[in-house]
């Protein structure tokens, strides 16, 4: 008799559904390789899923560096050390895909690790003074 009941139980226990899986995780960034030409895109070696290494080129969302071509080029310098500085004095960095694209850069999320507290870099930039309309 106990192990009748044992068995209905099992056999009218409600599934639980899955839980719901992000097609954008969360990448630590294992290094910055070199910035691009302006201050607001960065080549950048992530480690993603299982292991493997990405090279990809990230353009973080929320946040316009002055184009060097456009006659800011003094200013747009000064945001790429800024820029620069900040992403080599992280303690630790990670990108979340937005699910966008720009020209051939991954629109990401990029925050940054300092002394234990993470930061957006829109955030951080943008309390330089370091942001602009888009095409500035």
């Amino acid at each position: 008799m106990q192990r009748f009941i044992l068995l209905a139980a099992v056999i009218f226990t409600p599934v639980q559904e899955a839980p719901t899986f992000d097609p954008y995780p969360a990448c630590k960034v294992k290094r910055f390789i070199y910035p691009s030409h302006d201050g607001d895109t960065i080549w950048a070696e992530v480690w993603q899923q299982f292991g493997t290494i990405s090279y990809i080129e990230i353009r973080p969302n929320g946040y316009n560096a002055a184009e060097t071509n456009k006659g800011h080029k003094d200013i747009a310098e000064k945001e790429k050390q800024d820029f620069m500085g900040v992403l080599k004095n992280a303690d630790e960095a990670w990108i979340k895909w937005t699910g966008k694209r720009s020209f051939t850069r991954y629109v990401c999320d990029l925050w940054v690790i300092q002394d234990g507290k993470a930061t957006n870099i829109a955030v951080i930039m943008k309390a330089k003074g370091d942001d602009h309309p888009w095409g500035y």
